[in-house]
């Protein structure tokens, strides 16, 4: 029985160093892409948060500006939806999903309150809760979480 000799082949694979580049860069690069894209989206999500902040304290100054003024004021639910979208700069979806609301500020409460579509401008000397919600473009897995941005201001009604 004749034996049937082996190829050196593993033998010199292993010693062999060509390509050794392209390896290590396959496997540091996933990695490294999937943290370009972490710090990309958590820029999308802060830049999304100060927008809508900065939109609810605009409309939060305008609404002081327009009770205190002599005639009567009527704010209603989409005008005060497009207001606050207006002044957010548009980072954050205007849709379904988008909801502004309106209301007397009696208590804090222990738990989330949801936020609807509703204006209830009391009297003059309520103090009253402009709040804001928003979803954000998540394009990262498990960023589901953080889709959804919040944010408010009380406002004093002085009108007349």
């Amino acid at each position: 029985m004749r034996r049937v000799r082996l190829p050196r082949l593993p033998r010199s694979f292993l010693g062999d160093r060509r390509g050794s580049s392209a390896v290590e860069f396959a496997i540091v690069s996933v990695p490294f892409i999937f943290t370009l894209l972490f710090i990309v989206q958590m820029a999308i999500y802060y830049m999304a948060q100060s927008s809508l902040d900065a939109g609810v304290i605009q409309t939060a100054d305008y609404l002081v500006n327009l009770y205190n003024s002599a005639s009567t004021p009527s704010v209603t639910a989409s005008s005060l939806k497009t207001l606050v979208y207006s002044k957010s700069s548009g980072m954050v979806k205007n849709d379904s999903t988008f909801l502004v609301d309106l209301k007397e500020f009696t208590a804090l409460a222990s738990a989330p309150v949801a936020i609807s579509n509703v204006v209830d401008a009391n009297s003059p000397g309520d103090v009253l809760a402009l709040r804001a919600q928003g979803t954000v473009v998540t394009f990262m897995p498990g960023f589901t979480s953080l889709a959804t941005v919040r944010s408010s201001a009380l406002i004093r009604r002085q009108g007349y």
